[in-house]
C-alpha cells in the first residue's frame, strides 16, 4: 500500500468502513513501547483529522475530540462556589475542579453566559434545581441521576435560553479541533465535545413506553338483570309434555273413535272420522296445578300427515291444518275449548313427511278452573280420514338455550334463538302484532312476519345493563324481502328516554343491501357503539322499517347482537415493569389507531395500581389491547421525565429550538432518561434533539429518552458506529426522526424505540428530504433494528434510502455503496397510521449481494402500502403480518423478492370493527379505491431475473362486501412501461386463508386493460382445481391458453389457470429504431424453426426504455434452441439485444439452453463509437440514434450544423441518451469522452456550476453509462464526463471524461451514454458529441492538462462534496499560463483527482511524480505545512497519490509526498516514484488525487506529472540499498518525514557533508522527545527472511545550545548516549522492534566537531517478515538536541 519514503498511516485505508474510534487500539503500533504513552493521543487526533462539511450550517471544525486527563479534585456544593442564583459571567468548571448540584428546592440558577465543564458537574438523586443558560459544553464529565417514579414533575430542569450562536474553544488536548475561532454550535446549545455523559433520569428497568396489555374491554359485563329461563312451580317440571313415545303411548290416545297406536316410535292416530279427533293427552290435576298463567309456553313437535285416498288438505291448500287445542268440561258439563296455535298455511307441507309443529302460547287463569270433569291438550284439525302421527312433543317453558347466557349474560344481545333453530319465535314478537312464525326451508329455520305496515316486523329489547356507553356491538342478521323490486330493510334503534321533550328517539342501526324475491336472502351488518344517550335511556329496542312496501313478507334469520369490547379506561393495563415507576400526574400519549397519523390521545396517569391497570384522567377511545388482537395492540409512550432539557421559544422563529450533539466524540457516552422538549432547528443540518456526529466506533447508549414537540428530527446518527439505541419515544416531531444521515453508519442497534406522529417538515437542510418524513430513516442497512413500532407519521414508518455511496459529511472518508449491503438485522418491527408505506425500500436501485431477511414485521393501518418495494432485489420478507393497508405489499420493478409465512388481510375485522362503532377513519368508506393484497408488477428491475415468490402467504378479507368494490388478494399491475409481463412469479402454498369467505384472491384485469396479454405465473399445483399438479395462471386469451395445456377460467379475474404443459419463457428487447425489419429466428434443435415478429411495447417514442419484444414461450422440445436476428432474411444485429431467460420453473422437464447468435462488427462498424454525435447525418439534421429519457428530444442549431436539446424536462433525471453497440467495447479500453452543451429556458440563458456535484439546483450537464449485463444486476457509471470550469453563460461549453471499459461493460446485454442531472426548469443541449480511445501512443506525461494551460479543468474532476476547482492565472506569481485551485475544500481527503491511463503504465516499470503546490485558508491568506509530519492532520501537506477503485472499495497509495524543506510564500513541490505493480494493474480502475493537507485548506495545483522513470530518475528504489535520498546531494529531505507528532523540529540542508560531499540533512528545531528522529519506510519486498544488511551513515551531535556534544558510542541509553538506527515493524499492532536500537560498531570514539561514522548490521527475521510494514528511523537523540546526518544507508550484504 506504501513505498519507501512516504510515512502513510493506512489506518483510514484498511476498510471502507472500519469505525475509526475501533482502531484506537491498533494504533499504538506506530510507536515504541516507551513512546506509545507519550504519543497515543497526539497521534490520534493526527489521524482522524479534519471530519467536518461546508454542508453544515453548523461548524462543527474538525478532528476527534479526545477525553482529556484531568483529575478534578473532590466534588464541592455548588452553592458554596456560587452564592447568587444568577451568574453574568462565563461558568467554566476547571479541569481540576468538581462541583456538585446540591438544591432541592427547585431554586432557578441562571447562567447567563453559558456553563462550560472541563472538569466534573454532577447532578445527585434528590437534585430538585431549574438551570437556566444559553448553552452547555461538555468537556469533561456531566453526571445526573434520578430514580424517583415519573409524575410529571421534573425534577431537573435544563432550560436553554439566548438566541446568539454559541462558539467552542476547546480546551486541550482538542484545542486545535475547531478552526480560527472556535466551532460554531448555535443558538441553545448543549454539546459533549471530548467530554463524558453519565445520565439515568428513570428508575432501573422502567420501561419508556408499553403496548396496552388490556383495556378491560374484553370483560363483558354481568348486568343486575337479564331474561331467564323461567322457574316452575316449586316441585313441577319444567315441562308439562316432553314425549318421544319411545315407550308407548304413555296415556295418549286417540279421542272417541280414533285409534292411537305407539309401536313404531310414534305416535300414530288412525281412523279418524272428524275434525276434533286426533293425539289427544289429559292434563290431570297434577299438571294443572303446575300451570303458569300470563306466561308465555312453548311447543314443539314432529308431525306427520298421510292419507289412504289422495292428498289432505292442509298439503294441497293450506286448509284443515294441525292445531293445537287446550280443552276442559267444566263441572256444569259444559266442554269449553281453546286454539292455542294453529299450524300456518305458508308452512310447505308434503304427506307423509314430516314436519315441524311449533309455536308460543300463554295459559290464562280463567281457562283453568277447578274443579273440571276432565282437561286435555290435542293435535286436531285435518279433515277425516287423514291419519296424524307425532314425535318428539314438547310443550312447556322456553329451555334455557333459548335465553342468554348466564355465564356471559351481554356476550349476544338477541336470545339465543336468534337463528330460529329452536323452532319456535320465542322471545321475539313483531312490533304492530303482526303474526311471526317459524318457516322451514331445505333444512333451515327462519323466522317469518306477514307485514301490513311499513314498520311490521320483529322487534327485540336491548338489556340495557350491558349498554354501557363506548361498549362495541356487532349486529347482524340476514333478511329476505318478497317483493317485486329492489328495496332497502333497515334496522332501527329506538331509545326510550326518561323525561324530556320526547319519550323516544329513532336512529338507524344499519341499512341492509337490496333485497328482492329475486335477490333473495342478503346480509347486513355493522358495529354499534353505545353512546351516552343510549346508556342514559331507560330502554332500548330494535325493530325494522321498510320505506314504501308495506305488505310484502319479510324473513329474517341469523340474528346476532354479540359483544365487541367494553367501555376501555376501567381496565387499561401496562406491562408490569411500568407499575412501580409509572405515577399519577405522568403524561401519556396513546399512539394513533388509525390509518390517520394524528389520531393519537394525549392522557394523564390518574391512577395505577400494583397490577399496572391504570385510570387516565381523559376517556381513552377505541384502544386494541393485546389480549384481543395482539398484533395490533394499542401502545402508551411516556412522555414525562424527571430530567427535563427544553428550549425556550425563539422571538421570531417558532421552528429553532434546542439541540444537543454528541461532537466527533468516540468515548463511552450514557444519555438514558432524559425528556428533550422543543428542540431541533428546522431547517438547518445537524441541529437535532440528540445527534451523534463523526464519533467513529462508540459504546454509547442512547435510551429511554422521550423527544417531544421537535422542530427537527429525534436521534441522528452521522458517521458514528457501535451506537445503541433503545427504548426512546417520540412525538410530534418534524422531518425524520430515528435518522441515520451519511450511509457510513453501521454496527448500531436500534431496539424497542417508538416514534408518533412525524409530521413534515417546512424548510429542508439538503439533501436532507425531510418534507417526506420517515420514522426510520435507513441509509446504511447494516444495522440492527429490533421491536420497534413506527406509529404514525406523514409519509412512512421505515424508509430504506440507500444511495451508491457514502455521502454528507462521511463522503471521501467511507468508500462503502450502502446500495450493496445486506441488511444485517431488521426483526419484530411494526409500522402503523402511516400516511404513506409502512417500510419501503423505494431508491434508484437496493440491490445487496445476498438475501436480506426481513422478519416478523408488522404493517397495519397505513394509508399507502405496507411494504413497498422498488428497485429493490434479495428481499425475504417472512412471518409477516399485513393488514388494513391500500396495498399490502407492493412489488415494483424488483426482482428476486421472496414473501414467505405470512398473512396479508384486506380489511381487517379488528379496523373494521372499530372503524365502524367509533367512526374513526377507515378504508371501503364513500368513492375510495379497492385494497390489494400483494401488487405484481409485470416487469423487474434488471433485464432478467425472478420477481416474486410468494410462498404460505394467506389472503383473507378481500370482498365487495366490505365495501372497497373491486379488492382483490393479488393483483398484477398495470403501470409497466413495457407491456409485457417479464417479471417470472412463482407461488407455492398461495391461498385463501381458512376464515376466508367469498374472497377475491387473483386479478389481472387491470394489466389486461393496459394492453398486457402475456401474464404468466407458476404454482406449484395449491390453486389448480384439478388437483392433478403445478400448472401456469396466464392471461384470458386464446395466444396463452393454447400453449399451456388444460386450461379454466378463475371467474372475474381475467386469467385462466392451466396444466398439463412446461413452458419456459424467453423474451428479447431491442431498441424501436430502424428495427422494423428484424425477425427473430429460433430453431427448437430438431430442425423446426420458428419466426418472431416483434411487438412495440408500448412507451411514448422517442423513449429510451421503448422496446421492440420478440417473445417465445416454449416447451422442453429437445431441451435447447438457438435463435439469430435476421433483417430482409440477412443475419444481422440490432446494435444490442436485452435477453431474459426465466428462471428454471416449478415444472419440468423444461428447456435448459437458449443461444442467441451474435456476429461480429463488420469492418469500420466500431470505428464511430458515438452515432450521429454531430447531428448533421442528413442535411436538415438527424435525431437517429438518439433517445430521451424523459421529456422529448428535437434539434436546434448547434456549433456548426444542427445539435440536439431536451424538450419538457420535469425531473432532473430527464436527457438524452444512446445505446452504444456493445461488440465494441473491449476490456481494459481507456476512452476520451468530448462534447460541446449549453443550457437554455424560455426567459433566459441560465447559469450552472461546473463544480456543484448534487443534483438539480446550479449543476451541470453530466454523463453517465448504463450497462445491462447477461448476468447479475443494472450497473451505473454516474458523472463520468462532467462540464470543464469555468462556464460560460449564453455559450456552448466543453464537457470531458474519460471511462474504462470494465467487467460490467465488456459483452453486456447493452450499454447506454445519457444525460442529465440539471435542475427540471432548464433545457439540455448537447453537439459534437465524441468516444474515442486515448491514444495508443503514450505522452510523456500521462496526466492529461497537467499543467492546466487549456485555461479549464479538462480531465480533471474533485473529490468533496462541496468542493470544487477553478483555474486562475500564474500571474500573480511572476509567471505565465494557468493553475488551478480548490473552493471551499473540508475535509483532508477532498481534492482533485484525474483517471489514469493504465494503458500508458507497464507492469514491473517505475513511474516518476511530481508537481508543485500553495496553500490557502478560505479567506484566501497563504499558509504554511510542515512536509516532514508523517500523518494526516492539522500540519500535514499536500501529497499525490493513487487511488485504486475495486468494484465498489478503493485503497490509496502515497506516491508524491510533499518535499522538505518548506518555502515560505513560495511554490514547494512534491515528488516520489511508484511501481506498476500488480494492484495497479489489476485494479478496475485508478486515478491520481491530489490531497491530504488540513482541512479548511484550499490547494493550489500545477505541473502534475506523471511519467515512465528513467535511469536518471531521482528516488527509484533499489533492493540492493534500501534509503531514498540518503545524502541529501539532490538539495532537499524528500523522501524524509520525523517520527512522531507534536514538537519534533525541522529538516535543513547544510553544505558540506560528510566525507566531503555537498549537503548533509540538519535535524534542527525543538525536540521534545529521544524518539522524534529523520524517518523513512522500507521496502519489505527487497528484505527477504535471512536476509543481512549493513546499515551505515554519519552523524554529528549538537548541544541545546548549538554546540558540539561529546557523547559515549558504547552507551545504549542515558544522557550520553550518541546517535543509533531503530527499524520496526507493525501490521497496526505494537511494533517489533527486535534486536531494538542498532549500536554503532564503527571503532574509535566520539569526535564532537565531526561527522562520525555509524555501522551496524540487522537481520531480517521472522517477527518482521511476519508484519505488513518496515521503517528505520533515527533514535535517542536527547530531547532538545540536533544532528546533522549524511549518507544514511541500508546495504544488503547476503
Amino acid at each position: 500500500m506504501t513505498i519507501p519514503g512516504r510515512v502513510v498511516l493506512p489506518l483510514l485505508l484498511l476498510s471502507p468502513l472500519s469505525s475509526q474510534g475501533s482502531l484506537l487500539s491498533n494504533i499504538k503500533g506506530f510507536f515504541s513501547p516507551e513512546e506509545a504513552s507519550v504519543e497515543l493521543d497526539s497521534a490520534f487526533v493526527s489521524l482522524n483529522d479534519e471530519l467536518s462539511s461546508s454542508s453544515r450550517n453548523l461548524a462543527v471544525g474538525s478532528g476527534t475530540f479526545l477525553p482529556n486527563s484531568c483529575s478534578p479534585n473532590a466534588c464541592v456544593k455548588w452553592s458554596s462556589v456560587y452564592s447568587s442564583s444568577t451568574i453574568s459571567t462565563p461558568v467554566v468548571i476547571d479541569c481540576n475542579s468538581c462541583l456538585e448540584m446540591d438544591y432541592t428546592d427547585n431554586t432557578v440558577v441562571t447562567l447567563e453566559k453559558g456553563l462550560n465543564i472541563i472538569g466534573e458537574l454532577r447532578f445527585p438523586s434528590g437534585t430538585i434545581v431549574t438551570l437556566k443558560t444559553p448553552s452547555v459544553i461538555v468537556q469533561g464529565k456531566l453526571s445526573m441521576t434520578s430514580d424517583a417514579p415519573i409524575d410529571g414533575k421534573p425534577y431537573v430542569r435544563v432550560v436553554l435560553t439566548g438566541e446568539e450562536d454559541v462558539m467552542l474553544n476547546p480546551a486541550a488536548p482538542n484545542t486545535g479541533s475547531c478552526p480560527a475561532g472556535g466551532c460554531n454550535l448555535g443558538p441553545k446549545a448543549v454539546v459533549v465535545a471530548g467530554g463524558t455523559l453519565d445520565i439515568s433520569g428513570m428508575p432501573a428497568d422502567c420501561p419508556s413506553w408499553s403496548v396496552m396489555e388490556d383495556d378491560g374491554s374484553s370483560t363483558q359485563p354481568i348486568p343486575e338483570t337479564f331474561d331467564k329461563p323461567i322457574e316452575p312451580v316449586e316441585g313441577c317440571p319444567s315441562a308439562y309434555v316432553d314425549e318421544s313415545f319411545d315407550d308407548g303411548e304413555n296415556g295418549w290416545f286417540g279421542n272417541v273413535g280414533a285409534l292411537a297406536d305407539a309401536s313404531s316410535g310414534a305416535l300414530v292416530v288412525s281412523g279418524r272420522k272428524a275434525t276434533w279427533q286426533g293425539p289427544m293427552v289429559e292434563v290431570d290435576e297434577t299438571m294443572r296445578n303446575c300451570l303458569v298463567y300470563d306466561t308465555d309456553l312453548v311447543f314443539t313437535m314432529k308431525v306427520k300427515l298421510s292419507k289412504a285416498d289422495g292428498e289432505s288438505n292442509c298439503a294441497t291448500s293450506g286448509l284443515n291444518c294441525p292445531e293445537l287445542k287446550f280443552t276442559r268440561m267444566d263441572s256444569r258439563d259444559r266442554v269449553l275449548t281453546w286454539s292455542l296455535a294453529q299450524l300456518d298455511g305458508d308452512v310447505d307441507v308434503t304427506d307423509g313427511e314430516w314436519f315441524r309443529f311449533a309455536g308460543v302460547f300463554v295459559f290464562r287463569e280463567f281457562q283453568v278452573a277447578q274443579p273440571d270433569i276432565f282437561t286435555t291438550l290435542s293435535i286436531s284439525g285435518p279433515e277425516s280420514g287423514v291419519d296424524i302421527t307425532i314425535e318428539d312433543v314438547y310443550v312447556g317453558f322456553a329451555p334455557p338455550e333459548a335465553f342468554p347466557d348466564p355465564e356471559a349474560p351481554c356476550s349476544d344481545l338477541v336470545s339465543g334463538n336468534g337463528d330460529a333453530e329452536l323452532g319456535f319465535p320465542f322471545p321475539f314478537t313483531t312490533y304492530d302484532r303482526s303474526p311471526l312464525k317459524v318457516m322451514f326451508e331445505d333444512g333451515n329455520a327462519f323466522f317469518r312476519v306477514v307485514r301490513s305496515k311499513p314498520y311490521s316486523g320483529i322487534v327485540f329489547p336491548l338489556n340495557m345493563g350491558c349498554t354501557s356507553a363506548t361498549s362495541i356491538y356487532a349486529f347482524s342478521a340476514r333478511v329476505r324481502l318478497h317483493s317485486s323490486s329492489p328495496t332497502v330493510v333497515r334496522f332501527m334503534l329506538k331509545t326510550w328516554h326518561d323525561g324530556g321533550p320526547q319519550p323516544a328517539s329513532l336512529e338507524l342501526l344499519v341499512a341492509c343491501p337490496e333485497s328482492s324475491s329475486e335477490i333473495g336472502w342478503v346480509t347486513c351488518s355493522t358495529n354499534w357503539s353505545v353512546q351516552n344517550k343510549h346508556a342514559d335511556g331507560v330502554k332500548l329496542e330494535v325493530f325494522t322499517i321498510v320505506t314504501g312496501d308495506e305488505t310484502s313478507v319479510l324473513d329474517y334469520d341469523d340474528l346476532q347482537f354479540t359483544f365487541k369490547s367494553a367501555p376501555s379506561g376501567t381496565g387499561l393495563k401496562v406491562v408490569d415493569s411500568a407499575a412501580s415507576c409509572w405515577a399519577p400526574g405522568a403524561e401519556l400519549v396513546v399512539t394513533s389507531q388509525s390509518i390517520n397519523y394524528n389520531d393519537e390521545q394525549m392522557c394523564t396517569i390518574e391512577s395505577i395500581d400494583d397490577t399496572g391497570i391504570i385510570k387516565t384522567t381523559t376517556e381513552i377511545k377505541a384502544p386494541t389491547a393485546a389480549t384481543i388482537y395482539p398484533e395490533f395492540a394499542s401502545s402508551f409512550a411516556l412522555l414525562s421525565r424527571n430530567i427535563v432539557f427544553e428550549a425556550e421559544a425563539h422571538s421570531t422563529k417558532s421552528i429553532i429550538g434546542g439541540s444537543f450533539t454528541i461532537l466527533r466524540t468516540p468515548s463511552q457516552q450514557k444519555l438514558d432518561g432524559v425528556a428533550f422538549v422543543n428542540f431541533g432547528q428546522q431547517g438547518v443540518k445537524g441541529r437535532y434533539p440528540i445527534h451523534l456526529y463523526q464519533g467513529g466506533a462508540s459504546t454509547a447508549t442512547i435510551s429511554r429518552n422521550a423527544i417531544v414537540n421537535s422542530n427537527s428530527r429525534c436521534v441522528v446518527l452521522a458517521g458514528v458506529q457501535g451506537v445503541t439505541v433503545e427504548d426512546n419515544v417520540a412525538y410530534n416531531i418534524f422531518g425524520h426522526c430515528y435518522a441515520l444521515e451519511d450511509g457510513s453508519e453501521t454496527n448500531n442497534v436500534f431496539k424497542k424505540n417508538l416514534g408518533a406522529k412525524i409530521m413534515r417538515a417546512s424548510v429542508n437542510a439538503p439533501p436532507a428530504k425531510d418534507h417526506s418524513p420517515a420514522v426510520f430513516l435507513i441509509k446504511n442497512p447494516d444495522n440492527t433494528y429490533e421491536g420497534n413500532i413506527a406509529a404514525g407519521s406523514q409519509d412512512s414508518g421505515y424508509y430504506f434510502e440507500t444511495d451508491t455511496s457514502v455521502i454528507g459529511d462521511s463522503s471521501g472518508a467511507y468508500t462503502a455503496n450502502p446500495s450493496k449491503i445486506p441488511v444485517k438485522s431488521f426483526t419484530n418491527n411494526a409500522a402503523h397510521s402511516n400516511m404513506g408505506e409502512g417500510l419501503k425500500f423505494i431508491s434508484t436501485g437496493y440491490n445487496p449481494a445476498t438475501t436480506s431477511v426481513i422478519s416478523h414485521f408488522r404493517a397495519y393501518r397505513n394509508r399507502g402500502s405496507g411494504v413497498a418495494l422498488q428497485n429493490t432485489q434479495n428481499i425475504n420478507l417472512e412471518n409477516a403480518i399485513v393488514a388494513d393497508n391500500s396495498v399490502g405489499i407492493n412489488i415494483i420493478l424488483s426482482q428476486s423478492i421472496k414473501v414467505s409465512s405470512t398473512r396479508v388481510e384486506g380489511y381487517s375485522e379488528s379496523y373494521k370493527d372499530k372503524a365502524d362503532a367509533q367512526g374513526l377513519a377507515r378504508f371501503c368508506w364513500g368513492q375510495s379505491g379497492p385494497l390489494y393484497g400483494v401488487s405484481i408488477h409485470p416487469n423487474t428491475q434488471n433485464v432478467h431475473g425472478v420477481g416474486a415468490t410468494l410462498e404460505d402467504v394467506t389472503f383473507s378479507r378481500f370482498r365487495d362486501d366490505l365495501g372497497c368494490i373491486g379488492s382483490v388478494g393479488i393483483v398484477v399491475g398495470d403501470d409497466a412501461e413495457n407491456k409485457t409481463f417479464s417479471a417470472t412469479t412463482n407461488f407455492i402454498g398461495v391461498g385463501l386463508a381458512e376464515d376466508a369467505n367469498n374472497d377475491n384472491l387473483i386479478s389481472a384485469c387491470a394489466a389486461t386493460n393496459a394492453v398486457i396479454h402475456d401474464v404468466k405465473i407458476n404454482d406449484d399445483g395449491t390453486l389448480n382445481p384439478d388437483g392433478t399438479g403445478p400448472g401456469y395462471i396466464v392471461s384470458d386469451n386464446t395466444v396463452m391458453t393454447s400453449i399451456a395445456g388444460i386450461c379454466a377460467p378463475i371467474e372475474g379475474s381475467c386469467l385462466q389457470y392451466c396444466y398439463g404443459q412446461c413452458l419456459r419463457k424467453v423474451q428479447i428487447g431491442l431498441d424501436t429504431e430502424n428495427t422494423e425489419d428484424y425477425v427473430l429466428e429460433v430453431d427448437d434443435g430438431s430442425g423446426v424453426t420458428s419466426f418472431i415478429q416483434g411487438t412495440v411495447s408500448g412507451v411514448a417514442g422517442d423513449s429510451w426504455a421503448e422496446r421492440r419484444f420478440y417473445v417465445l414461450d416454449a416447451p422442453v422440445g429437445t431441451g435447447k434452441y438457438i435463435a439469430q436476428f435476421k433483417k430482409n432474411g440477412v443475419i444481422d444485429w440490432p446494435i444490442f439485444a436485452e435477453v431474459d431467460i426465466e428462471d428454471e420453473p416449478i415444472c419440468t422437464p423444461y428447456w435448459t439452453n437458449f443461444t442467441l447468435i451474435i456476429p461480429p462488427p463488420e469492418e469500420g462498424e466500431c470505428d464511430v463509437m458515438v452515432r450521429n454525435g454531430d447531428f448533421d447525418s442528413s442535411p436538415q439534421g438527424s435525431l437517429t440514434q438518439w433517445h430521451h429519457t424523459g421529456g422529448g428530444i428535437k434539434l436546434v442549431p448547434g456549433v456548426t450544423g444542427m445539435a440536439l436539446s431536451t424538450v419538457e424536462r420535469w425531473n432532473i433525471l430527464d436527457g438524452f441518451a444512446q445505446y452504444l453497440d456493445t461488440r465494441c467495447l473491449k476490456k481494459g479500453q481507456i476512452y476520451k469522452f468530448t462534447a460541446m452543451t449549453k443550457m437554455w429556458n424560455p426567459f433566459d440563458m441560465p447559469v450552472c456550476n461546473p463544480n456543484q456535484v448534487p443534483l438539480g439546483s446550479d449543476r451541470c450537464l453530466r454523463g453517465n453509462l448504463k450497462s445491462v449485463p447477461w448476468d447479475g444486476e443494472v450497473t451505473y457509471h454516474f458523472d463520468f464526463a462532467v462540464v470543464a470550469y469555468p462556464y460560460q453563460q449564453g455559450k456552448w461549453n466543453k464537457m470531458h471524461g474519460v471511462f474504462k471499459v470494465s467487467d460490467d461493460m465488456v459483452g453486456a446485454q447493452s450499454v447506454v451514454l445519457y444525460f442529465d442531472g440539471v435542475r427540471d426548469a432548464e433545457e439540455m443541449m448537447i453537439d459534437d458529441v465524441v468516444i474515442e480511445p486515448i491514444e495508443t501512443e503514450c505522452p510523456g506525461n500521462i496526466i492529461r492538462n497537467g499543467d492546466l494551460e487549456t485555461g479549464d479543468t479538462m480531465w480533471w474532476r474533485f473529490i468533496g462534496t462541496a468542493t470544487w476547482l477553478e483555474t486562475v492565472s500564474n500571474a500573480p506569481y511572476g509567471e505565465e499560463g494557468y493553475a488551478a485551485t480548490t473552493k471551499k475544500r473540508q475535509f483532508y481527503f477532498h481534492g482533485p483527482t484525474q483517471l489514469l491511463n493504465t494503458d500508458c503504465i507497464s507492469a514491473g516499470d517505475w513511474y516518476e511524480v511530481s508537481g508543485r503546490y500553495r496553500l490557502y485558508d478560505l479567506k484566501e491568506n497563504e499558509l504554511t505545512c510542515d512536509p516532514y509530519y508523517g500523518y494526516i492532520g492539522t500540519q500535514s501537506c499536500p501529497s499525490v497519490q493513487l487511488r485504486f477503485f475495486f468494484g465498489f472499495n478503493e485503497t490509496f497509495r502515497d506516491i508524491g509526498p510533499a518535499v522538505g524543506p518548506f518555502q515560505e510564500n513560495n511554490w514547494n513541490y512534491m515528488y516520489g516514484t511508484f511501481q506498476a505493480d500488480e494492484e495497479v494493474m489489476k485494479a478496475d480502475r485508478a486515478e491520481i488525487y491530489v490531497a491530504n493537507s488540513k482541512a479548511y485548506t484550499n490547494i493550489l495545483f500545477d505541473d502534475i506529472v506523471v511519467k515512465k522513470a528513467t535511469s536518471e530518475t531521482f528516488g527509484v528504489p533499489s533492493c540492493s540499498q534500501l534509503i531514498a535520498n540518503p545524502d541529501a546531494e539532490i538539495g532537499d529531505a524528500r523522501f524524509w518525514k520525523i517520527k512522531g507528532t507534536g514538537r519534533y523540529g525541522s529538516i535543513e540542508i547544510v553544505s558540506p557533508g560528510a566525507a566531503g560531499s555537498q549537503y548533509a540533512f540538519h535535524h534542527t528545531g525543538k525536540r521534545d522527545r529521544n524518539f522524534n528522529g529523520m524517518w523513512q519506510y522500507l521496502d519489505q519486498r527487497c528484505m527477504p527472511l535471512g536476509s543481512k544488511w549493513k546499515v551505515s551513515g554519519y552523524f554529528q551531535l549538537f548541544d541545546n545550545n548549538g554546540a558540539p556534544f561529546m557523547c559515549d558510542k558504547s552507551k545504549r541509553w542515558g544522557d550520553l548516549v550518541c546517535p543509533q538506527i531503530l527499524i520496526q515493524s507493525t501490521t497496526l499492532g505494537t511494533p517489533y522492534s527486535a534486536p531494538g536500537p542498532l549500536v554503532n560498531e564503527a571503532g574509535g570514539a566520539w569526535v564532537p566537531d565531526a561527522f562520525n561514522y555509524f555501522e551496524a548490521y540487522w537481520t531480517m527475521d521472522e517477527g518482521h517478515k511476519l508484519e505488513d510494514k518496515t521503517w528505520l528511523f533515527v533514535h535517542n537523540i536527547r530531547p532538545g538536541f540536533t544532528y546533522y546526518a549524511d549518507d544514511i544507508k541500508m546495504e544488503r550484504v547476503s
